[in-house]
């Protein structure tokens, strides 16, 4: 009773801490190491609670339990502070890049127990052309047997849910609508995806990012078929390979329950997330509005 106690005081300082960093991109120095020191202690609570031991099948059953929609609410990874950077850009009046929600939607794969896909997505807008759009990135994962670590395979990224802005229309629509014959025609193009393959090569040069599946400096490399395919407790090694798809770091799961989800990428471009479980009639709010 002590050790879950524990647990729970713990977690309540990572909210307070977060609380207290305030903006998701410009945290302070001390306000990240606040926040670093407070998901330490929850992990190590966690462990003295065995509150850690779940397996692969039980953590995956908690990650996609209600819908597997988690939102971002403190990251240190790069290529997340990179997008939410974009938002400090100078730009002139109106004309600001508005970055949204980051959620993670993790979705099981029933015909392989540990295993299934997760979804990496960022809402944002970017005036005076688009009122919103997602940025979603698609990629498997598998777990291993502790539960402790995921691997993530990275295999397409997408720009879906456009909604222009009306100067958008305005600009587009007299030269299309006599080619297309409609509005009508006209909007069916927002609603396509626009999506790119994920492919390359892993390489020890290459910082690969657990979000966006990106890649910073290093040239050629070893596949992830080359390297044996094989997921390990240490996180090492990749699930079964389709063709090139882009082969993902090891993600550390340092706690996970019913409504919170702490992670650390452990090579590349290392980061630590923190996530809040959306409740499912949330999350059919988001995608309705």
């Amino acid at each position: 009773e002590g050790s879950e106690a524990s647990v729970v005081r713990c977690k309540e300082a990572l909210r307070s801490a977060i609380a207290r960093a305030g903006s998701r991109a410009s945290a302070s120095a001390g306000a990240r190491g606040a926040v670093a020191e407070a998901i330490n202690n929850l992990a190590a609570a966690a462990d003295a609670a065995g509150a850690d031991g779940t397996g692969a099948e039980s953590i995956v059953d908690t990650l996609t339990r209600d819908g597997g929609r988690w939102r971002l609410v403190f990251t240190t990874a790069p290529d997340v502070l990179f997008l939410l950077g974009l938002e400090s850009l100078p730009a002139p009046p109106g004309a600001r890049v508005r970055v949204g929600n980051i959620d993670q939607v993790f979705v099981k794969d029933d015909a392989a127990p540990g295993a299934g896909a997760v979804y990496n997505e960022a809402s944002f807008a970017l005036p005076p052309l688009l009122e919103s759009a997602t940025l979603r990135v698609r990629t498997d994962f598998s777990a291993a047997p502790s539960g402790r670590r995921l691997t993530l395979r990275f295999l397409e990224a997408a720009i879906t849910d456009l909604v222009p802005a009306p100067v958008l229309d305005a600009v587009l629509a007299p030269p299309l609508i006599p080619r297309m014959g409609s509005l009508g025609a006209i909007a069916a193009v927002y609603e396509k995806e626009l999506t790119v393959p994920l492919l390359g090569a892993q390489d020890a040069g290459g910082a690969l990012y657990p979000f966006l599946g990106g890649r910073l400096g290093g040239k050629g490399g070893k596949s992830s078929s080359d390297s044996g395919g094989s997921t390990d407790d240490s996180g090492a090694g990749s699930s079964s390979g389709r063709g090139a798809a882009q082969p993902g770091p090891g993600y550390l799961l340092l706690y996970a329950d019913s409504d919170t989800f702490v992670g650390r990428q452990t090579d590349g471009a290392a980061g630590e997330f923190v996530f809040e479980r959306v409740p499912q009639t949330e999350a059919a709010t988001d995608s309705e509005g």
